[in-house]
């Protein structure tokens, strides 16, 4: 879980300064995609996710961030996250935050 949470963290990261920056946009086409793929920091279905909401006109970084909040969330469920519902709670609320940037 903590592989996958890093993973995300690190494409949240990518897709939105690709979506600031100019010179980083190509990050968003399907051969930035594909580049993504082939480095291991996208899996196939989430490759076909974002190839999807690029074409609805949905932000790419969006996409990142429910999956990261989905991965915690089922984590917690399963009892991989221990704590009470502050340290969900907490994890959110920074998730949160990011998104309204």
């Amino acid at each position: 879980m903590l592989e996958d949470v890093a993973r995300l963290q690190r494409l949240l990261h990518q897709l939105y300064w690709s979506s600031v920056v100019k010179r980083f946009s190509s990050f968003h086409s399907p051969e930035g995609l594909s580049y993504l793929l082939s480095s291991r920091l996208i899996k196939e279905d989430e490759y076909d996710s974002l190839i999807q909401a690029g074409a609805l006109g949905l932000g790419l970084h969006n996409a990142a961030i429910c999956w990261l909040t989905t991965l915690i969330w089922q984590a917690k469920e399963r009892g991989e996250i221990r704590g009470d519902d502050g340290v969900t709670r907490s994890i959110f609320a920074n998730i949160h935050t990011l998104r309204s940037l």
